[in-house]
């Protein structure tokens, strides 16, 4: 479940606006991008909220203070939506 919403965040839709987060700097994107991907299939965590502090830690050395709090607002929109879509999707091939 971890993988999904790490894979749903980088959808090509969602880039406008992770690239404003990281004030338009595409490099520190893509390294940030890479390094979390490192991470991921690393990670150890045992909730959504681990992940998330997973996100915003290897996010600090690219991007402003202020724009961490728009990272993590961002972090827990998607989570929220790709769990509810996990959800309604578990539910319709049960019935």
């Amino acid at each position: 479940m971890f993988q999904l919403l790490f894979q749903n965040l980088f959808k090509l839709h969602k880039r406008t606006q992770l690239l404003e987060i990281f004030d338009w700097d595409e490099e520190a994107l893509e390294t940030y991008t890479a390094s979390l991907s490192k991470n991921i299939n690393e990670f150890k965590g045992e909730s959504v909220d681990d992940l998330m502090e997973l996100c915003l830690d290897e996010a600090a050395p690219f991007i402003l203070e202020f724009n961490k709090n728009q990272l993590k607002e961002f972090l827990e929109d998607e989570f929220s939506t790709t769990l509810r879509e996990i959800t309604a999707h578990q539910i319709a091939v049960e019935n």
